[in-house]
């Protein structure tokens, strides 16, 4: 952290971010400039090519990723996070979903199976209430509610795509959707984590309740179940209640990919008005945000996913609000987007001279996505957010492909 905080007390704001490419394009008079406010899908379909790279570039031998990486200093800081890890296989499996052409799919397969192999190493087994499970462990005392959720989606893509590596994960993705069964608090959400040694807590997050409500989703699609479908609906029944009383941010992330899910199954018209009212009161306070100069994959991947839930049943004038919304956000979140020849001007001391620091290891800085403009570092669930949001919009919202 002290590595972080120098970096970040040198940093005054970025510049020479990435080169436009189509976003300028000149009328018939050459002195006139219309800027475009829409990514072709060229531009996005470059965006998640790049960050394939970068995820590929900060894996380890063990198949951990590097939480967070300094560009302009090339150095990996040591925090890490168990949860976060397992966004990026959730991310990596939803890009080789709709890899149709199989343009990603090899390497994305080898970073996935590697992932794995190290959430492997970090599983224990546990029991509650008589029920036998594996969880994805947070630290050595506890496993993580979200970080199983999020790997158990990302192992069912994997073998969606390849069913051939069913034999080898279908025992630990048996065991993980038994976790998120067993720490269903009754009548209520999931507990967020469970303790090898000691007591049990029934303390939910709103994090963790709407990943486990994602990874029961796609489970029962993967494996379909009377049971699993019961429970999903009395999840949703209770997060409606008390999500649509409390708008809560946290929740909304993972609720609408879910939701999402839901409603391509089975379309029901308490999906859009939930999602409707729940997703105009997480877009206000971002109508006085414009300049915000921080990365807003996270919101803007909720919003794409929401989206898809709505659009049939909007106006035209409503699908133009969000589809700005989501517009704007994607253009401005690409200037994030670390190239090779992205620079940031500092200052030293009380030195009035401006230096210009540039990307030092292209291989392990371009494709991520920084925290902001003011914090100059890359962080392994600030890329996956983003990712998310783009992919959404090119593919499942425009009919675009990879």
């Amino acid at each position: 952290m002290k590595m972080k905080l120098s970096i970040l007390a040198s940093a005054i704001f970025l510049m020479g971010l990435l080169a436009i490419g189509q976003a300028c394009a000149q009328t018939e008079t050459p002195a006139v400039k219309k800027v475009a406010t829409v990514l072709s899908d060229t531009e996005i379909q470059k965006v998640i090519k790049d960050s394939i790279s970068w995820f590929s570039a900060a894996q380890t031998a063990s198949g951990r990723f590097n939480y967070e990486y300094a560009p302009f200093w090339d150095r990996y800081t040591e925090d890490d996070n168990m949860v976060r890890q397992t966004g990026v296989l959730y991310i990596l499996g939803e890009i080789l979903n709709r890899d149709k052409s199989d343009k990603y799919s090899r390497s994305i397969k080898h970073l996935m199976t590697d992932s794995i192999s190290y959430f492997q190493d970090n599983t224990a087994k546990g029991e509650y209430n008589g029920k036998k499970f594996q969880c994805l462990t947070k630290d050595d005392k506890k496993c993580t509610m979200g970080g199983t959720s999020l790997a158990l989606v990302g192992m069912i893509n994997l073998v969606q795509k390849y069913p051939e590596l069913e034999k080898d994960y279908l025992p630990l993705m048996t065991d993980y959707a038994s976790y998120i069964v067993a720490m269903r608090n009754e009548g209520k959400g999931f507990k967020e984590n469970y303790y090898l040694i000691g007591e049990q807590s029934d303390t939910e997050t709103t994090f963790s309740n709407g990943e486990a409500f994602l990874a029961l989703v796609r489970y029962d699609q993967y494996k379909p179940s009377d049971a699993i479908k019961t429970l999903i609906n009395d999840s949703y029944n209770y997060f409606s209640d008390i999500y649509g009383k409390n708008h809560d941010n946290n929740f909304y992330l993972w609720g609408m990919a879910a939701i999402k899910d839901l409603n391509a199954k089975n379309p029901d018209k308490k999906y859009f008005d939930f999602v409707k009212k729940y997703t105009d009161e997480r877009m206000k306070p971002y109508k006085n945000r414009r300049q915000n100069d921080s990365n807003v994959g996270a919101y803007i991947e909720g919003i794409t996913s929401a989206y898809s839930i709505m659009e049939k049943s909007l106006t035209e004038a409503e699908k133009k609000v969000y589809i700005g919304e989501i517009n704007y956000w994607l253009m401005k979140t690409k200037d994030l987007q670390i190239q090779s020849d992205t620079k940031l001007r500092t200052k030293y001391g009380t030195s009035e001279d401006t230096y210009y620091l540039r990307v030092k290891n292209n291989k392990k800085a371009v494709g991520g996505f920084l925290a902001s403009a003011s914090e100059p570092y890359q962080r392994i669930d600030f890329t996956q957010h983003a990712v998310s949001a783009y992919l959404q919009k090119l593919v499942d919202i425009d009919g675009g492909a990879l």
